[in-house]
């Protein structure tokens, strides 16, 4: 089951194929992921706001490309969060393509037709990097107010 400190993981699922949404979508609700999924760019942000995912799984062929496609959101969540744990999926394994996705910010890049089991290690490392991200915070947080708080003695 993948929690992190007893809570369910939270993955925002966006891309502009239906069949691909539901299919994955549902083999990572059965691999115990809290999943929702959207189709746009303006779907996905509304979403993104009200859920607070701890994933972003984004493809980069969007429904309504005229709002923007996969990078465009990518460059818009990073904006709002940068800490957002973001992996690019997408039917065009180029080269420019991962390069530009981590030049926006995504932690991981995979390719399509994609192997669960390799995206689902993906997953759990890019989730538990980030977990580790916010323990070192709140630990320096905590060793930042006893310091202060002995300084001031």
């Amino acid at each position: 089951m993948p929690e992190y400190e007893g809570k369910i993981q939270k993955v925002l699922l966006v891309s502009g194929e239906d069949a691909f949404r539901t299919v994955l979508g549902a083999e990572l609700e059965g691999e115990g992921y809290a999943v929702r999924t959207a189709s746009t760019k303006a779907e996905a942000l509304n979403m993104y706001k009200s859920d607070e995912p701890d994933l972003v799984l984004g493809d980069t062929h969007l429904s309504n490309m005229a709002e923007g496609d996969g990078f465009d959101l990518l460059k818009e969540i990073k904006e709002i969060n940068p800490k957002t744990s973001y992996i690019v999926i997408t039917g065009f394994a180029e080269l420019k393509n991962a390069l530009k996705s981590k030049k926006l910010g995504a932690e991981d890049f995979v390719s399509k037709p994609y192997d669960l089991i390799d995206l689902l290690t993906t997953m759990e490392r890019v989730l538990y990097d980030a977990q580790l991200a916010k323990q070192e915070a709140r630990q320096r947080a905590e060793q930042e107010t006893v310091l202060g708080q002995i300084s001031q003695k």
